[in-house]
């Protein structure tokens, strides 16, 4: 019960500000009146990621401090009165100030989450449950933006109501999740490749920034591109969204057998890849099937690297500091997300979107494909 408690409450954070992703063309329209209102609703998708990345270093010494249950509690309640806002607010700056109290909460959620896992599992079964919590991440995200897309259908504002889903998982929490007091100090550290601590967390971090930079790009763009070229309903921009963290799923389920056979440097560089491949796919896409058909590997790529920065992380850090870390992780991780609309504003002229970010994902690539070798190199 405690693990499945876990799982379900890791449907929630990394999606969570994609809820709204297909009502972006329609919050953009009726904010048209103020200037930059294209901005207002692109900030409405990504400044959850900022504060989340702001509050996320805090909330790791709050759960160092003070456990990780009641810092999840309070951010399942948040998490619903934040995220519904959207339904009762008018005035675009008050649902912004709504949207980052919304972060507050996913840094809360997704901390407190990841560190419970490291502290009540270990070994293979700590990389089962990894897997298992990155394909219900992609679940969630499926469910939850296909959710949205049809509300945003009956009107703009309908998709924030399903941010209530936090309160019965809030209940669930309260009523079988322990009040862990666990002394970590004792537990055995994997460091995978031979750089000094401070070379391995940043190598991972800012893997972990430039993976979610360009994988947001998908809930950040995509709304306006099938808008704009196929005029995608709502219904149809949620599905095509959902469809991507659908084949994210299925890819973190394998990711325990694939580390038992290669390195993490190696899948992330792996999870770029196909994530450029799908990218260039949605670039030169004539019709709908194609977009779908491109998103697979987007999706799959996405998948693999979700549960691989968290692993990889806990493998060389100090299990006595996991909130620390964890929240450090959580940081780069969303100020990714909240970037990705300004990699979009300075897409050189003469390239699409797409495809300029297909070309830095092989770069990307090819240098941690050198780092694992670097590694090989020095256990040789």
């Amino acid at each position: 019960m405690i693990k499945g408690t876990i799982l379900l409450i890791a449907m929630l954070p990394v999606m969570a500000g994609a809820i709204i992703a297909a009502s972006l063309p329609l919050i953009a329209q009726h904010f048209a009146a103020y200037p930059q209102g294209g901005l207002y609703a692109r900030l409405m998708l990504t400044l959850p990621a900022l504060f989340v990345a702001c509050t996320g270093p805090l909330v790791g010494y709050l759960i160092d401090r003070f456990h990780s249950r009641p810092v999840l509690l309070w951010g399942l309640l948040v998490f619903s009165v934040a995220g519904s806002s959207g339904l009762w607010l008018t005035d675009p700056v008050a649902m912004l100030a709504g949207r980052a109290l919304l972060g507050v909460s996913i840094a809360c959620i997704i901390t407190s989450n990841t560190t419970l896992i490291g502290d009540l599992f270990s070994g293979p079964q700590r990389n089962a449950i990894m897997g298992q919590r990155g394909a219900f991440m992609s679940l969630g995200g499926f469910l939850f933006v296909s959710l949205g897309g049809l509300l945003a259908d009956w009107h703009w504002r309908a998709p924030f109501a399903v941010y209530f889903i936090a309160l019965p998982f809030f209940v669930l929490t309260w009523a079988v999740l322990p009040d862990l007091k666990k002394d970590r100090t004792t537990e055995p550290q994997k460091v995978d490749v031979p750089l000094s601590p401070t070379g391995q967390t940043g190598l991972i971090l800012g893997a972990s920034f430039f993976g979610m930079l360009m994988f947001y790009l998908i809930p950040v763009e995509l709304p306006f591109f099938l808008r704009h070229r196929f005029y995608a309903s709502g219904a149809t921009i949620g599905l095509s969204i959902g469809l991507t963290t659908l084949f994210g799923a299925l890819a973190s389920l394998t990711h325990k057998k694939i580390i038992q056979r290669v390195s993490f440097a190696r899948i992330q560089s792996l999870s770029f890849v196909l994530i450029g491949i799908g990218y260039l796919g949605l670039q030169f896409s004539t019709s709908s099937w194609m977009i779908w058909l491109a998103l697979v590997p987007a999706g799959l790529g996405s998948g693999l690297m979700m549960p691989n920065f968290t692993l990889w992380l806990m493998s060389v850090t100090p299990a006595a500091f996991r909130g620390k870390y964890m929240g450090r992780l959580t940081f780069f991780i969303f100020i990714g997300q909240f970037c990705a609309p300004f990699l979009v504003m300075y897409t050189p002229p003469t390239w699409g979107h797409y495809s300029f970010a297909a070309t830095l994902l092989f770069t990307g690539s090819a240098l941690l494909f050198w780092q694992s070798y670097r590694a090989v190199d020095a256990r040789d």
